[in-house]
């Protein structure tokens, strides 16, 4: 007998992963490691593939990896959907530059060093450069031509907790750590502040921004949107709710949308490349799917790690589609393990089918009116 938790298990690594990245339909960047301490844990980055398996679950195998000696990676960001790529590592204050060829060996490249640790990496969605959020609070935008700093500005009083970039840094959307600025702030490429998101009234001075993402869900069309996962602060930490806000940027700003995701603290938010679904892990283990217009829930699996989890990443759309999936959704947690998630497409009918049935019925209703001679 299967036991639950070995419901979409699909592999477990020599060490804890902490980040992921989609690269191309099939393959996947982790990063991840125990750190400084000695412990015989690597810190790695590795590439793995998912492949037909025996059973309904993929098979992972791993296609290369590199070390990054006594630095355990907690974010990166690539470039590359191709048999090439880039990727830029946060090790301690310094973003180290990766090349990935074909044959998924990683040469180490040119590195930028910050004042301060980065806590998190962007690359922009276009490849124009790569945004860092450090540990003091500020924000540093970098070409990626030449690693050339377009800007340099302090976003928060307290540390970068999470950073999002669209096209261009057109907009830079960051959130704060720190529980003295419950607010996320959105920037412009030139470190202009554009404008700062607050919650709702009925939570203000209860709640702090933990992440802030920026994407185009696909029912609003062109018009892009902020997604944010609001955590409890202060007394109200471990009774009050979480909560998920979406807010529209094309209209004033005006929040679309927040629901309550209940009173485990958000550890991971992720938007699928199309826009359509919001993944949501929490810190015991728990991983729930959001339609990202309206923030319906339409999937949620308790505990499916032991452990905290640390990052969610969607596949990409095509790879989805092509497995008869709406969304396929990969988890990772401290426990070391790899799981999969995904939601069945529904079968779709035509309206005209029922009328079709309705016309049939009526004429054999009829005809049999006939052949009884009434």
């Amino acid at each position: 007998m299967t036991k639950k938790r070995d419901i979409g298990l699909l592999h477990r690594f020599a060490y804890p992963p902490y980040r992921m990245e989609a690269v191309g339909q099939d393959e996947v960047l982790v990063c991840g490691g125990g750190g400084a301490s000695k412990t015989g844990v690597p810190n790695l980055l590795e590439i793995v593939r998912l492949e037909a398996g025996q059973g309904p679950l993929p098979a992972v195998r791993s296609l290369g990896r590199t070390s990054t000696g006594t630095e355990a990676v907690m974010s990166a960001g690539i470039l590359g959907a191709g048999p090439v790529a880039v990727v830029m590592a946060a090790e301690g204050s310094v973003c180290q530059e990766y090349q990935v060829d074909a044959n998924r060996k990683f040469t180490k490249g040119r590195s930028v060093r910050c004042p301060a640790s980065i806590n998190t990496v962007r690359v922009s969605p276009d490849g124009a450069g790569v945004a860092l959020g450090l540990s003091d609070g500020s924000v540093r935008l970098h070409r990626l031509s030449d690693f050339g700093l377009i800007a340099e500005f302090r976003a928060h009083a307290s540390e970068v907790a999470c950073l999002d970039a669209s096209p261009g840094f057109r907009r830079v959307a960051t959130a704060g750590g720190g529980t003295n600025e419950p607010v996320a702030r959105l920037w412009r490429q030139d470190g202009s502040k554009v404008t700062e998101l607050a919650p709702p009234a009925r939570l203000t001075g209860q709640v702090a921004f933990r992440h802030c993402l920026l994407g185009r869900p696909e029912s609003v069309g062109a018009n892009e949107a902020a997604f944010a996962s609001l955590l409890p602060t202060g007394r109200a930490r471990g009774k009050a709710p979480c909560h998920l806000a979406v807010w529209d940027l094309s209209a004033g700003y005006r929040l679309r949308a927040c629901v309550s995701t209940g009173p485990e603290l958000t550890s991971a938010l992720r938007l699928s490349d199309e826009g359509r679904f919001l993944g949501l892990a929490t810190l015991d283990g728990t991983v729930s799917v959001y339609a990202a217009f309206s923030l319906q829930r339409l999937y949620r699996l308790p505990q499916a790690h032991s452990v905290f989890l640390t990052d969610l990443v969607f596949m990409p759309p095509l790879r989805a589609l092509r497995a008869g999936n709406d969304w396929e959704l990969l988890s990772v947690s401290a426990d070391c393990l790899m799981r999969w998630h995904r939601c069945p497409t529904r079968p779709t009918y035509s309206c005209f089918w029922p009328l079709i049935g309705a016309a049939i019925i009526v004429f054999l209703f009829f005809y049999a009116l006939s052949e009884l001679g009434l």
